[in-house]
């Protein structure tokens, strides 16, 4: 998509998330979504906006960065500048935002793939190894039937499945924790994606049953409104133009047709469930953790440091207990405000190259497109989780693991390096 294009989207999507917000902000409030438009801030949003546009995005190059540079400007840069231009976040806070994409831009501008050495981790064939991943994906499995025993319907329930996700954590443990997600995040959707493409019954099923059973076992709720219907948005998609084109209409249908049906029937269901959360609750908490920590840096002692602190805090649960009156809320932030707290503007550099070799990675491993639904929720837990949580608790590390080692033997790989 031409530059002067893909502007003229990102400034119509900013005046239609604008409109939106002033619904949030109407039924809303009561989370702290107030409305304070500045003539000023707008216009320095907008020049922002096209900044970036023009400077980071190439518009005639189709690949994995460029569709994360794309997902970044659509879902957290534009309701970033919103957030700023009403006033509910600051300059410093819009400045980080700024640094961060600018940071990965410039070094994507530089080197825009890795790739380790072939001859130090060989990729395994799955199409010559199906048999032994599935097998040891059984294997894997196992551990899991310890919460396959708190399996419950009332998870498909959305005002019981809270209850049913903390019953979840009480019983589980270290280890299916990561299991559960690396699993029902990374290698059920696989299968699941495969089977569905090349009509292998058994995988599809396979894949398909793995996500719903973990589902209603944990009360893990993304795994089930998002993993599932994202990976088969993006299934029959074949070449990064095209992902572009759906992540297009993708925002185009969450910004406009919530208000389309706040307009036709006064109801805010969709500007809830999903745009309320997807755009503008991330910012939101991101405030919050600045007003608490700016001046108490935590030197990542509530986290991968925590076995040197006496009295870990969980900050995710003071967040939500004190700026939202919620005890049991878990207000978590992505990577860039997880620097931030942490060890200040040097954290956001650091963690901006952390994403920066992670996206390289994925990007020179030339993954096929009809299995972008994957990395589409992976770029939503970027937005939206600590660092340790996201490639820990969340699978980001195993996820990196598992699509470098394993070559999709059946696909060309001259065609795959246009995308």
């Amino acid at each position: 998509m031409k530059k002067h294009i893909l502007s003229f989207h990102i400034i119509i999507i900013f005046i239609g998330m604008l409109y939106l917000y002033g619904s949030v902000s109407h039924y809303f409030e009561y989370w702290g979504f107030t409305y304070d438009l500045s003539f000023n801030r707008v216009l320095l949003s907008i020049a922002s906006l096209l900044l970036i546009t023009n400077v980071f995005l190439n518009g005639y190059i189709y690949d994995f960065v460029q569709i994360f540079l794309i997902y970044w400007a659509f879902f957290v840069i534009i309701p970033i500048t919103i957030l700023f231009s009403v006033s509910v976040i600051n300059y410093y806070h819009f400045f980080l935002h700024f640094s961060f994409i600018c940071i990965i831009g410039l070094l994507f501008t530089l080197k825009r793939q890795l790739v380790f050495a072939k001859n130090l981790i060989k990729p395994i064939s799955f199409e010559h190894n199906k048999f032994l991943i599935v097998l040891f994906s059984l294997i894997l499995s196992i551990p899991l039937l310890e919460v396959v025993a708190n399996f419950n319907f009332l998870s498909f329930n959305l005002f019981d499945v809270y209850d049913i996700r903390k019953a979840s954590r009480e019983s589980s443990n270290t280890i299916i924790g990561y299991l559960k997600e690396a699993l029902s995040r990374v290698v059920y959707p696989f299968f699941m994606i495969y089977g569905y493409v090349h009509k292998k019954l058994f995988l599809l099923i396979f894949g398909l049953l793995g996500i719903i059973v973990v589902f209603a076992s944990t009360g893990a709720l993304k795994s089930i409104i998002a993993v599932i219907p994202i990976s088969f948005l993006f299934i029959k998609t074949v070449s990064y133009k095209q992902i572009q084109k759906l992540l297009l209409v993708l925002v185009y249908c969450l910004v406009f047709i919530p208000i389309i049906e706040t307009y036709l029937f006064g109801t805010f269901f969709l500007t809830d469930l999903p745009s309320r959360r997807l755009f503008f609750v991330p910012g939101l908490l991101e405030n919050s953790f600045l007003l608490e920590y700016t001046n108490n840096p935590q030197l990542y002692m509530h986290s991968i440091l925590k076995f040197f602190n006496d009295n870990p805090e969980a900050l995710a649960r003071n967040i939500g207990n004190e700026y939202f009156d919620r005890p049991d809320m878990n207000a978590n932030v992505g990577v860039l405000l997880d620097g931030f707290i942490n060890i200040g503007y040097f954290g956001v550099i650091l963690h901006a190259i952390i994403i920066y070799f992670t996206i390289g990675v994925l990007n020179g491993v030339k993954i096929n497109p009809k299995f972008f639904g994957i990395f589409f929720v992976y770029f939503y837990y970027i937005n939206t989780s600590f660092i340790g949580t996201l490639f820990l608790t969340h699978g980001m590390f195993f996820l990196l693991v598992f699509f470098y080692i394993t070559k999709l033997t059946h696909e060309n790989p001259t065609h795959l390096s246009k995308f």
